[in-house]
């Protein structure tokens, strides 16, 4: 069984590596884990592509990746298989958040270090009908804490297979459950699995600005800042690489991005009318037919034709634009179609080539996290929310390099916000 959390601190080993894209994070993470051969590693990535990296560039130490053939079904199944042999094991964010009480007793088993590559979604969302719930509470079934809206479940005896709320029930005992309207409910990532880690690493950068720091805080859970930086190299030629060391956590140089983003500014970003403009609430008043923003986002897309066409005029194969996936057919347009990369991606250097770029979004966070995280006592930044989701695509492209990129920002706050990081005002 997971062991429920205590009051007061938890005693974790965490460290956040947090240094800005291109650092050498991930290559600090292959070089600890080929020279530490006695520890046991878990690397979870966002990417299929960065797991054969790590089964590259640690043949040394022999990586499994969970397979479903294996699993008999389950990569799930494999995973805790491999865990249980005491196997090292390079696997995807997804498999890692559904892990399970078999997990458990394979890491109590074995002493594994986890190498958290960018962070992972530690929340998910679960809709209950109000008649549910109060029903639930009025057989005392569950009870909803009055401060932080966590619900806790008590008929042990309940069945967690076949019954009506069974699910519910796991929620609460595997994670924890919040309950945040009357019908809208939040599960928790369990923060008990990071207690059967030896170590814990989590590579990142503006971590002040994520989710998952506001999660560790939510618990009391106590974690070390560093940054990574490189401190030589050995071999010569083709054969030279580079090493890396962490060191106490340091803002990074930011001067040179003052030459390097060239930040748009001129008659397009007058499309704007109001500061809460591109965000989710104002795509979704477009799409469902609301007058103001549906003449708004015609004149976006002009906007963005004329950017790349007109203003930049660079080969299509260089543009990269961005809008919150559910609307990308409201915006997307002749000449820059194809360049459409997801606006909360990370980790990955696929699109590094690209350098004449679009962010058509305005990042807040989802009220309902908000209120939840109110609810526990932690105050969110939603200006650091917003910056880290905007560096994080930017450094996706050429940008990582350290070459220059044009950028469009049709947001007057987002323009803000990348001005104020670049001016060391963030």
């Amino acid at each position: 069984m997971i062991l429920k959390n205590t009051k007061g601190v938890c005693f974790i080993n965490i460290t956040i590596v947090d240094s800005r894209c291109g650092a050498g994070k991930s290559s600090y993470a292959i070089q600890m884990m080929r020279k530490n051969t006695s520890k046991k590693y878990i690397y979870i990535t966002p990417f299929l592509d960065e797991i054969q990296r790590i089964k590259n560039e640690c043949s040394n130490r022999y990586f499994y990746e969970p397979n479903e053939k294996l699993g008999k079904g389950s990569k799930l199944r494999h995973f805790n298989e491999l865990l249980s042999d005491g196997d090292n094991i390079a696997s995807t964010h997804s498999l890692f958040q559904n892990i399970n009480k078999d997990t458990i007793e394979a890491l109590i088993k074995n002493k594994y270090t986890l190498i958290l590559d960018e962070t992972m979604n530690i929340l998910e969302e679960m809709k209950v009908s109000k008649s549910d719930l109060n029903y639930l509470m009025e057989l005392n079934v569950i009870t909803v804490d009055d401060k932080t809206k966590k619900i806790t479940w008590h008929d042990e005896n309940y069945d967690d297979k076949f019954g009506a709320f069974s699910e519910l029930k796991n929620n609460c005992t595997f994670g924890d459950m919040y309950l945040i309207t009357d019908k809208v409910c939040y599960w928790i990532f369990p923060i008990e699995i990071f207690k059967y880690f030896e170590e814990i690493y989590i590579m990142t950068y503006m971590h002040k600005g994520q989710i998952q720091t506001y999660y560790l805080d939510m618990h009391n859970i106590k974690y070390e800042i560093k940054s990574v930086r490189k401190c030589g190299s050995t071999g010569v030629g083709t054969r030279e690489t580079m090493k890396y060391e962490l060191i106490n956590y340091c803002d990074p140089d930011r001067s040179k991005y003052k030459e390097l983003i060239n930040i748009y500014d001129g008659k397009l970003n007058d499309v704007e009318r109001k500061i809460t403009d591109f965000s989710k609430t104002y795509y979704l008043n477009a799409k469902a037919g609301k007058v103001e923003q549906k003449e708004s986002i015609e004149l976006l897309k002009r906007n963005l034709y004329n950017y790349f066409k007109c203003i930049i005029n660079g080969k299509s194969d260089d543009n990269m634009w961005s809008v919150f996936k559910d609307f990308k057919s409201l915006i997307k347009g002749k000449g820059y179609t194809k360049g459409f990369v997801e606006c909360n991606i990370r980790a990955t250097n696929k699109y590094k080539n690209k350098k004449n770029l679009a962010y058509c979004c305005n990042f807040y966070l989802n009220p309902m996290q908000k209120r939840l995280f109110k609810y526990n006592n932690i105050e969110i930044n939603e200006d650091y929310y917003a910056l880290d989701k905007l560096l994080q695509w930017i450094f996706r492209s050429q940008l990582r390099d350290n070459k220059p990129i044009n950028i469009y920002l049709p947001s007057s706050r987002m323009r803000r916000l990348l001005t104020q990081w670049i001016d060391y005002d963030m």
